[in-house]
């Protein structure tokens, strides 16, 4: 079966932008809004998305509550793609309540994805003043060198909002910068045609996961200044990037410029990058009838905390350049072999680019590599997942022990319709010869393999050191019947589970009373760890030294060593700003993630969950609504009435002692 090597059309305009060469070459002139740049593929998008999570509940006019402040690039710095992607990352850590008012450095996305002064280094074959887009942004977020984010005290933009950015930035300055957070999944909403998402489900991604980065025309006769409001119909290419943060689908058509005016009432609220002079303290409106906006739209789905023990193997620190297809076949195999570095390590993650919609995939792992790729001795991890939008992904996985000196990661690819394509990083164009030979295969049986010799295949590995097992739960004296104190402050219904987990001893002596109050985060967490000793009948310090996936951790609002364990053990990442929130609300979907935690810390696999069939999950927040099912289909925690599981109800002391007896 002849093999085919496939690029886009789109990659020619890229080709035209910049030198083969090494050299780098600075643009002779720039307008402020020139910052972004044509895409190296062109992709698929889903033409049969299934009906709105929020049916029925898209408002009429919306702005988000996780906008992050506006920014400035300056005069002269083509970083707006960065802006717009580092917002993207920012917002949606507001938005699942990570952080409170995170500020991450976009000085270290332009240094990282430049060449300087010839030192590419896994940089492009570009200034870090020139444009970019969001392939570009997902190399930066999703790769393990020289990627990010990173704090912006760490690295500030700010002196470049009245300067050019300087090329000959030592690659030593952006390699030492303390990285924060890790992006667990972009999703490529659209393209450069409109046509290719609806506005609904525009409005329901800004619903769901924060501001939305896209892509547009800019030009200033477009825009109107008594009500900042822009709208353009012509057909030039995208040459800037914004983020939407809210719509109005009766902003007026009257309020655009007289000369051209859009025949529709309807807008999008748009931040821009250049300031809170320009606009509306840095906002403006753009019509919905705009043929150049908004295009290009894409998410971020999920930022963990960094974890400086994590290792990420790969060979495509440029993302995604191209793809390959096998002809007349739907399925195809791509692999990546990794060399272990030192020590023991478990596979905990594999994270993979898909660039068509409605993609099907399946995960195999090889833990001892030999020299040949076979399926059938493989470990399955993810079974026959679709993935709706093109875009990169992280999935985590029961860690796998790594058991030789070299380990294969296998996807399978599968498309309903047409020909699958394999994402590939490759050598040449904007790209630098950072090819890693004999590494990566390509299959359209997963049985006969060709080892592709002149690009890498868009597959990565996490592993953490090997940590201990989890013993088995100690035995245990049978509890005696002593009652526990002050049972008049709970509801009757309350007595006998709290009876119980108090005659086992997991009951903080400061929950021992008032038992219908809302339980605050630190109490929460106080009472998971009392628990976890119980199960397993570690120390806090045996359950740190055996299972922390973070090194010691610290908050500005605590020094209390149970909630700093149970951060370093991924129990809880605090609210933000070096915060934990100890005395902070808590809900009952907020309860579902750190009882998911938990359970994790006990061996289970959580992958993706059944749907346990609450009738309000989609009401919960998109983060928590995984871990809602986990929970709901382990009977950790039963719904309020109806089918429901509230997951904004607040969460009481007692509420929280039951589900741990009902634990174990």
């Amino acid at each position: 079966m002849k093999r085919l090597f496939s690029l886009a059309l789109a990659l020619c305009f890229v080709f035209s932008a910049y030198p083969a060469a090494a050299e780098p070459i600075r643009a002779q002139s720039r307008a402020v809004y020139n910052g972004h740049i044509p895409e190296p593929v062109t992709l698929t998008y889903p033409k049969d998305v299934p009906g709105l999570q929020r049916a029925g509940a898209l408002p009429p006019a919306y702005t988000s509550a996780a906008v992050t402040p506006v920014r400035s690039q300056g005069d002269d710095n083509g970083t707006c793609w960065a802006f717009s992607a580092i917002a993207a990352v920012e917002s949606n850590l507001v938005k699942t309540g990570a952080a409170i008012d995170p500020s991450l450095s976009v000085l270290h996305m332009a240094y990282a994805t430049s060449d300087r002064n010839g030192n590419t280094s896994h940089g492009f074959y570009r200034t870090p003043d020139d444009g970019g887009n969001r392939f570009m942004a997902s190399a930066y977020l999703m790769r393990g060198y020289l990627h990010g984010t990173v704090d912006e005290t760490r690295d500030p933009y700010k002196e470049y909002e009245t300067k050019l950015i300087p090329a000959n930035r030592a690659l030593s300055v952006t390699q030492e910068k303390e990285r924060n957070y890790t992006v667990k999944n972009i999703l490529f909403l659209g393209g450069e045609n409109k046509s290719d998402i609806s506005r609904d489900k525009l409005k329901e991604a800004l619903m769901t996961y924060g501001e939305v980065p896209c892509s547009m025309y800019m030009e200033g006769r477009y825009y109107g200044e008594d009500y900042n409001a822009y709208y353009y119909d012509g057909r030039e290419e995208s040459n800037h990037a914004v983020t939407l943060v809210g719509w109005d689908d009766d902003f007026s058509r009257s309020k655009f410029n007289t000369s051209r005016r859009p025949s529709r009432d309807g807008a999008w609220l748009a931040k821009n990058t250049w300031g809170t002079e320009w606009g509306d303290y840095g906002f403006f409106w753009i019509s919905y009838e705009d043929t150049g906006a908004p295009v290009l739209p894409w998410v971020v789905d999920g930022v963990d905390t960094y974890n400086p023990d994590a290792v990420v193997y790969e060979h495509d620190p440029h993302g995604t350049g191209g793809y390959l297809t096998y002809t007349n076949t739907s399925t195809a195999y791509g692999a990546n072999v990794f060399t272990v570095n030192g020590g023991d390590q478990v596979l905990e993650q594999v994270r993979f680019c898909l660039l068509d919609a409605n993609t099907t995939v399946s995960i195999y792992i090889d833990p001892h590599y030999t020299g040949w790729l076979d399926l059938g001795a493989a470990q399955q991890v993810m079974n026959q997942n679709k993935f709706t939008y093109p875009g990169w992904y992280t999935f985590d996985f029961t860690g796998i022990e790594l058991t030789g000196s070299q380990f294969a990661v296998i996807i399978e690819y599968s498309v309903s319709n047409g020909e699958v394509g394999i994402p590939i990083d490759m050598g040449g164009s904007i790209f630098t010869p950072t090819l890693v030979r004999n590494v990566s295969f390509t299959s359209y049986n997963g049985i006969d393999w060709d080892l592709e010799t002149e690009e890498n295949i868009n597959i990565k590995a996490v592993t953490v050191p090997k940590a201990a097992k989890i013993p088995g739960p100690p035995e245990k004296p049978e509890p005696s019947e002593e009652a526990a104190p002050n049972l008049d402050a709970a509801d009757d219904w309350a007595h006998g589970h709290i009876n119980e987990a108090y005659n086992k001893g997991f009951i903080p002596e400061d929950l021992q009373n008032v038992y219908k109050a809302q339980i605050t985060r630190g109490e929460f967490v106080t009472l998971a760890m009392r628990w976890l000793s119980y199960q397993t009948g570690l120390t806090t310090d045996d359950l740190v030294a055996g299972f922390a996936k973070f090194p010691d951790r610290s908050f500005t609002d605590t020094d209390d060593p149970v909630i700093l364990a149970a951060a370093r053990l991924d129990i809880t990442a605090g609210t933000g700003n070096d915060q934990f929130g100890v005395n902070g609300t808590f809900d009952r979907q907020q309860a579902a993630v750190m009882l998911t935690k938990v359970f994790i810390i006990l061996g289970y696999e959580i992958g993706t969950e059944e749907d346990f069939g609450f009738a309000d999950l989609e009401t919960a927040e998109t983060w928590a609504q995984n871990a809602i099912n986990f929970v709901g289909n382990k009977e950790a925690m039963s719904g309020k009435g109806g089918g429901r599981f509230a997951p904004w109800d607040t969460f009481q002391r007692q509420e929280s002692i039951i589900v741990f007896n009902k634990m174990g």
